[in-house]
């Protein structure tokens, strides 16, 4: 699906010009009156408004500003003369617009800005759903003073508010590493979940998941090492050499981790989380039983969601998929118990299990519940995060998905409610 431009302009030639120029690029609507197009943006939202700076009717910053009003997230240009600079530089001054194209304008640079713009809402929209996630309850982080003030309150209560506090200050910089490793997707606090339920399921205690937890949350804080040109390279491409490049930012992670004394454990499962088990990993080469259990798990259940989301063979695969590639490294690299673990969790999770995972289109069931929004690939909002898919709606992603020819990929809950859902039907 193409980005949507609307374009208003009270000369129908340079509407006609900027549709032959953008033709083929951009889903292109144009109006001669900013009134008309006004309401055709309220039932439909654009990606981008182009603007004529001088109107009859009202000019381009007052439209521009209606835009604005309307659907913050648009981007906002408006076409200028030479003599209306001025006014146009105010305008972006006052961030009533984006940027300005000056007339006559260069074809090239034209589409060039138009791109850039689509990458930028693309980019805000990855923010505003971390951002989202920042947010914390403001009596939550004033625990502390509330605390204080009922020093003469019985000191169980007193504990007890202390605990809650600090569980929200590491959720904060947990989602703060997140922010700034532009985690978009939540995959930090997806690959915790997880392994904190594989761990229950093979026996580690409550503390010991905890660990696992925790170093699920943080397994990225020591992203900034990671070599640039390696940043956004499938892992397929990489060389050995780089691969471990790659991987060095666990120990880098580790180490910060383990500066601190509530997290120290969850250092050294960091530590180790690319070790395989017949010895060849890193860094330390440990073989098998030598490797703790919890960086087992971590291990197996980061792979195993890069691997769906796409990240290593640079396509999403679906589940059956994933297995048979994973299958192939049991016993080289992942302990088979790990994986049969994590398989039994995906498939066949018991009713206290609340975990997200990622599915193709392909394997959408009715009665999913989705646990993230669902955009289109120039984030559009499809569909909210709790819904509950209903066949129709599954149908629907499907015909967009073979419309665009790219594959979606889809955040849902664990399927107990799936199969609460089918039996009852």
């Amino acid at each position: 699906m193409l980005p949507s431009v609307l374009i208003v302009d009270d000369e129908s030639e340079i509407i006609n010009a900027l549709k032959r120029v953008l033709h083929g690029k951009f889903d292109i609507q144009g109006f001669t009156d900013p009134r008309e197009a006004i309401k055709h943006f309220e039932a439909c939202p654009s990606h981008i408004v182009i603007s004529d700076m001088r109107m009859p009717e009202m000019t381009g910053a007052e439209f521009l500003t209606k835009v604005a009003q309307l659907h913050e997230p648009t981007k906002r240009v408006v076409l200028t003369g030479y003599a209306d600079l001025s006014l146009a530089e105010e305008a972006i001054n006052q961030g009533k617009i984006s940027c300005y194209i000056a007339k006559p304008w260069d074809n090239k640079k034209l589409i060039e800005q138009l791109n850039l713009l689509v990458d930028d809402i693309k980019k805000d929209a990855r923010t505003r759903n971390t951002i989202k996630r920042l947010s914390i309850d403001h009596k939550k982080l004033n625990t502390l003073e509330q605390t204080i003030s009922l020093l003469n309150e019985k000191s169980d209560q007193q504990v007890s508010e202390l605990k809650e506090m600090n569980v929200e200050l590491l959720h904060l910089g947990a989602n703060l590493v997140s922010f700034f490793c532009q985690d978009g997707d939540r995959q930090s606090e997806r690959v915790a979940q997880q392994a904190k339920l594989l761990g229950k399921r093979l026996g580690l205690t409550p503390a010991e998941c905890q660990h696992i937890y925790l170093a699920g949350l943080y397994h990225k804080i020591g992203y900034h090492v990671i070599p640039e040109e390696l940043a956004n390279k499938a892992w397929y491409q990489m060389t050995q050499l780089q691969q471990k490049q790659w991987a060095a930012f666990a120990v880098t992670s580790g180490e910060i981790l383990s500066s601190s004394r509530l997290l120290e454990s969850s250092g050294k499962l960091l530590h180790h989380l690319f070790e395989h088990v017949d010895g060849q990993g890193f860094p330390d080469g440990l073989i098998d039983e030598d490797i703790p259990l919890g960086s087992k798990i971590l291990s197996t259940v980061l792979y195993y969601d890069l691997l769906v989301r796409g990240d290593i063979l640079n396509s999403p695969v679906n589940h059956v998929e994933a297995e048979i590639v994973i299958n192939k490294m049991s016993g080289i690299v992942f302990d088979r118990r790990v994986i049969n673990a994590l398989y039994q969790l995906i498939l066949s999770p018991q009713r206290d299990e609340n975990f997200e995972r990622i599915v193709l289109v392909s394997d959408l069931v009715k009665g999913m519940r989705l646990t993230q929004d669902v955009y289109d690939l120039n984030q559009r909002k499809l569909l909210p995060a709790e819904t509950e898919l209903a066949l129709k709606q599954i149908e629907q992603l499907k015909a967009y998905q073979d419309a665009s020819e790219q594959q979606l990929i889809i955040y849902v809950e664990g399927q107990q409610n799936v199969r609460e859902v089918n039996e009852s039907s």
